[in-house]
């Protein structure tokens, strides 16, 4: 009996241990996927940052080129605007010319209105004169009076002379009257035709600093956009930024957990390694035992028989046979206690035996069939890195490779019918696909060529092509990155191609 609870203790044991063992990767493997979807929601988020981002630059843009041809359009109203105030000052300068001339000629006038009454009153006096002093009689009397025809011609001529001194004194007189009615009349016309054109000089620079003053408003308008806009962007950017530190800070995470995970992986080998030596050798010591205890069985059975065959033998004979065997079976008893098992336990099926072909998911080492019975190969070449861990190409780090590396060029098919879920681009993936397949499978295609043939939410049959293989984002050489991820755990891709 004592044998038997050993037996069944330490089966307990191992069973406990490899039980214990394989729950924990199951939680490590689930934190690990958990990890790798909150990196997608980032990537996805910084996607949409970088399209508002795009956006909010193409909006600063236009703001650009109308705030431009409104400052080009203010300059030219300002250089009309410089040309009027120009033009203003010169016709302003002429009228204070024209001014000054009116004023001269007014001088001007009086003088000769004062000459035009000194004539007059002259004119006045001579012809008083001539009515009450110069009569015929008198003109007569004076001729007739002179002594010789010389003097008469002198007197007649002096007659005369003063005849056409008052006639010419009335005719400059007329002339200097209509020079001056003329003088004046042009004089007020051009005072006139000026003041005129300042008026509208004034209108009109009136009218295009109200239109200045509106297009002054405009451009503060886009400024406040612009400044809006650009303060929009700012956030975005600071949004980005904050991102891809989150985004460092999950991807350090997820690649501490997959060492962490890799090392218990390989610690619990070890274990098992151990246990089941330790289990063989416990086995190797159970047969020796065995066998030894069946060799004692069968000698004291012939023992027995020999005692039977010869009745001559006294019974104290046969009890010191039976204590010989009793005395020799303890002293063996400490050796073969720990290993030997009883009857039910050799019996049955030895459950640590069976645990190695256990330690990995069945859906890594079955092929299964996808959705629409099985995948195509995405892309003509050759597998240049396999699924899982691996020195990354770029920067050398040990870490987890989650799909494969298919080397050479041209296009890239549809693996299966699906829905496109992502058409976008990160700074790992390049420009990258992803399809919904159904039945919980997706499909992953990265470092694409840019200009990708389908769009987010466009449904793709199998064999269509969507892409071409390309080298963008984190990658040495052009090749397609093909993921397969089954109820979203990444699984090898080469078993379902």
């Amino acid at each position: 009996m004592r044998k038997r609870w050993l037996a069944a203790s330490m089966t307990t044991l191992l069973l406990s241990s490899v039980g214990t063992s394989r729950i924990q990767p199951v939680h490590a493997e689930d934190t690990l996927n958990e990890l790798q979807e909150e990196q997608e929601k980032i990537e996805d988020r910084s996607h949409e940052v970088e399209d508002d981002i795009e956006q909010q630059e193409s909006e600063l843009k236009a703001l650009d080129s109308e705030r431009a041809a409104l400052e080009s359009q203010i300059q030219s109203l300002q250089l009309e605007l410089d040309k009027l105030i120009s033009g203003l000052e010169k016709q302003s300068l002429r009228l204070e010319e024209t001014n000054a001339e009116i004023v001269m000629l007014q001088s001007e006038i009086d003088e000769l209105n004062l000459a035009i009454e000194k004539r007059n009153h002259k004119l006045e006096t001579q012809a008083r004169a001539t009515q009450t002093e110069w009569n015929a009689s008198n003109i007569i009397h004076t001729i007739l009076a002179a002594e010789d025809f010389a003097e008469v011609m002198s007197r007649l001529g002096v007659v005369s002379q003063l005849v056409k001194a008052n006639q010419q004194i009335v005719e400059d007189q007329i002339r200097d009257q209509k020079a001056i009615i003329k003088a004046e009349a042009q004089m007020q016309f051009e005072k006139e035709a000026v003041t005129e054109l300042l008026i509208k000089m004034e209108s009109t620079r009136g009218e295009m600093a109200a239109q200045q003053e509106e297009l002054d408003s405009q451009i503060a308008h886009v400024a406040d956009l612009y400044q809006m806009t650009a303060a929009e962007k700012e956030a975005f950017v600071q949004e980005q930024y904050l991102l891809a530190k989150e985004s460092e800070t999950v991807e350090s995470q997820i690649e501490t957990e997959k060492d962490r995970i890799l090392a218990e992986q390989q610690a619990e080998q070890e274990r098992i390694a151990q246990l089941t030596a330790e289990k063989e050798a416990a086995e190797q010591r159970e047969q020796e035992a065995l066998a030894r205890n069946a060799a004692e069985e069968a000698a004291a059975a012939e023992k027995a028989v020999e005692n039977e065959v010869k009745p001559s033998s006294s019974d104290n004979q046969i009890d010191e046979a039976e204590e010989s065997v009793s005395e020799n079976q303890p002293n063996e008893q400490p050796v073969e206690e720990p290993a030997v098992p009883d009857t039910d336990s050799e019996l049955a099926p030895d459950p640590v035996k069976e645990q190695p072909a256990e330690e990995e998911p069945e859906e890594e080492t079955v092929k299964p069939e996808s959705p629409s019975a099985t995948f195509i190969r995405p892309a003509s070449g050759y597998i240049s890195s396999g699924f899982g861990m691996r020195s990354h190409p770029v920067t050398g780090e040990r870490k987890m490779h989650n799909g494969i590396d298919i080397a050479g060029k041209g296009a890239i098919l549809a693996a299966a019918s699906g829905t496109v879920t992502i058409s976008s681009y990160s700074s790992s993936y390049g420009f990258y696909i992803k399809i919904n397949h159904g039945n919980g499978f997706e499909t992953l295609y990265a470092h694409l060529q840019p200009g990708v043939s389908v769009t987010a939410g466009q449904s793709v049959s199998q064999g269509q092509r969507i892409a071409v293989m390309g080298t963008t984002g984190l990658s040495t050489g052009v090749h397609l990155h093909f993921e397969v991820r089954k109820n979203g755990r990444f699984v090898d891709p080469a078993l379902y191609i």
